[in-house]
């Protein structure tokens, strides 16, 4: 089909073929096939697969007029490949793709400066070469597809979607991809993600599951047949809305069960605290705790009986959990410690503050960059010397402090799997927002690893999916059941920010502001009261902090490494917070 014999359009008024030069002239080839007066296949085309063969075989541009322009990979691969020319007063473009040049949906060459370089046409030949061993098929690449329901809005319900595509190897200006054809239940090759990101398109990708593809595909099927038949088609089923933290995928956990999580506690640490408290102990408990920081310590010796038990039960990694994975993610802290430590000020705990009905109860030494490195830093969960599973465990107790000193059941399954969720999920997704060169092996790492801490902290395992978009869609759902504006979101977030301003110096301590903005979007940031704080901090201020030249210009990217350094650096130097457990009144 990349090369028919000739291409044909059947209009009201007649038939035309495509002719050389690119005019449609008067034929009558497809009647003479149909009744068999010369030889020929008629293969019936959508009208997007007749655009894009007639855009094919458009005329070639002179060579000795063209100009070829590249974007290379690290690898030295071309990623794109483009031809321009002048004609008419104006200048035409074609981008390489699937194996022939295609003048429709062409990555303009002179806003594409990032990374281009012009190349001869004996150059752009060998660049051809090697875009074609690039070529992939789907079947053998499986692992790389990516879905996506095509929406006018991403904030809809992907049930709502007008198309279908799937994309595998690259980005979206560089993959390919494929649309579903619901009239023929066929995929065929597409382009609508690339027009999406060169503006070209109005429409949103969602990324989905393979599971909520292929029941968006049904509906798509469906949706078509109605048309057809001239009815309307059936309300679908709700299939999910983008949370913006992972893929959209089917919950894992319904209502009815999220409400009787609310109502569960932690049994194993709620009678070691119960005992403590009965006996008056607490005090010098907590001196005898202050001690006893690392993985390897023995148990001290004189606590009481349910305590000792709890310390040795709840010491163990769960079954599931992969070493290799952790001691990556431990890396990562080496490597990028302060953007955790600012992003789990300025994006994470925000985030879980506009949940503020249940964030307040589970505060206590959830809100310190101290737990991050302690669980994250060297030794972490896997060592003797690591200082992370002790850490973990006398979190776990306050909590269950809260639980026996409150009224109802505050910190319970559902306020843990909401912290350590958010956690697990939303730390990686800011990471992504420093510019630091995040990749999703990274991302996965970093996800299991707080997946094995949200163990040792005590969530139940129905509430701790194995999966990055699983853990995303439960987070979404778990924040949403406690998001609104409150005076107390509100209270939370000011007492933060004074947290981090007595940790910065006086030219940088109202940094925090907009740096949560920056994370968290307009719509929370307004729910938290954030815009109501000061938010400027000069740009001399934070080159000076920096070290750099007052008159350095950054790029956006360089711009928010260095704010996010900043502040991390300042929060991990200050952080100093308190674990013990609360003394009764």
């Amino acid at each position: 089909m990349s090369r028919p014999s000739a291409i044909v359009r059947v209009r009201w008024y007649g038939q035309e073929r495509l002719a050389g030069q690119g005019e449609w002239v008067p034929t009558k080839i497809a009647s003479d096939i149909t009744d068999q007066n010369c030889h020929g296949t008629l293969v019936p085309l959508t009208e997007q697969d007749a655009a894009r063969l007639v855009e094919a075989w458009r005329p070639h541009p002179a060579g000795e007029l063209t100009r070829h322009y590249a974007w290379m990979s690290e690898d030295g691969r071309p990623r794109s490949l483009i031809r321009a020319w002048e004609q008419d007063g104006g200048v035409l473009e074609e981008s390489y793709r699937d194996g022939r040049w295609d003048g429709g949906h062409a990555v303009c060459a002179f806003e594409q400066e990032a990374g281009r370089i012009e190349v001869d046409g004996e150059t752009a030949e060998r660049l051809i070469h090697l875009l074609h061993r690039r070529m992939v098929p789907v079947k053998s690449s499986r692992q790389e597809l990516t879905c996506y329901a095509i929406v006018r809005d991403d904030r809809n319900d992907v049930s709502t979607a007008h198309a279908l595509v799937r994309s595998w190897g690259g980005t979206s200006l560089t993959a390919t991809e494929e649309k579903f054809e619901p009239k023929t239940g066929e995929w065929a090759r597409s382009m609508i993600l690339y027009r999406i990101g060169t503006a070209r398109d109005d429409s949103e990708e969602v990324p989905i599951s393979e599971a909520v593809a292929e029941e968006l595909r049904h509906v798509l099927v469906a949706r078509h047949r109605a048309w057809s038949e001239g009815r309307e088609p059936e309300t679908p089923r709700p299939l999910g809305t983008w949370t913006r933290l992972g893929k959209v995928t089917f919950p894992l956990v319904d209502d009815s069960t999220l409400d009787a999580l609310e109502r569960a506690g932690d049994p194993l640490a709620d009678a070691a605290v119960a005992e403590l408290y009965s006996l008056g102990e607490v005090r010098r408990v907590n001196e005898v705790l202050a001690g006893f920081a690392h993985n390897g310590d023995d148990v001290p010796d004189g606590l009481p009986q349910l305590l000792r038990r709890y310390f040795g039960e709840s010491a163990a990694l769960p079954q599931w959990a992969d070493h290799e994975a952790i001691e990556g993610a431990q890396r990562s802290w080496a490597l990028f410690a302060p953007h955790f430590a600012t992003v789990l000020c300025c994006y994470v705990l925000p985030l879980r503050y506009g949940s503020a009905s249940t964030s307040r109860r589970t505060r206590r030494g959830m809100e310190s960059t101290r737990l991050l490195q302690d669980v994250m830093g060297d030794g972490g969960l896997l060592a003797p010397h690591g200082r992370g599973v002790r850490t973990l465990q006398k979190v776990r107790l306050l909590h269950a402090a809260t639980r026996y000193l409150q009224d109802g059941l505050p910190a319970n399954q559902v306020d843990l799997a909401a912290t350590a969720g958010t956690l697990s999920v939303a730390l990686p997704l800011g990471l992504n927002k420093t510019f630091i060169g995040w990749t999703e092996r990274e991302r996965d790492e970093l996800f299991h690893l707080w997946s094995a801490a949200g163990h040792l902290l005590g969530v139940d395992p129905v509430l701790t999916p194995r999966g990055y978009d699983d853990a995303a869609t439960l987070v979404d759902a778990l924040l949403r059941r406690g998001r609104a504006e409150s005076a107390e979101g509100r209270d939370l977030v000011k007492a933060l920010e004074r947290r981090v301003r007595t940790a910065l110096p006086g030219a940088l301590r109202h940094l925090f502001s907009s740096e949560v903005r920056y994370f968290c979007g307009h719509d929370l940031s307004v729910l938290l009261g954030v815009d109501g704080l000061k938010r400027t901090t000069p740009h001399e201020a934070i080159l000076k902090a920096a070290g750099l030249p007052e008159d350095a210009q950054l790029d956006g990217r360089v711009w928010e490494r260095t704010r996010s350094a900043l502040l991390g650096k300042a929060l991990l130097a200050a952080d100093r917070e308190d674990l013990t457990l609360p003394t009764p009144r």
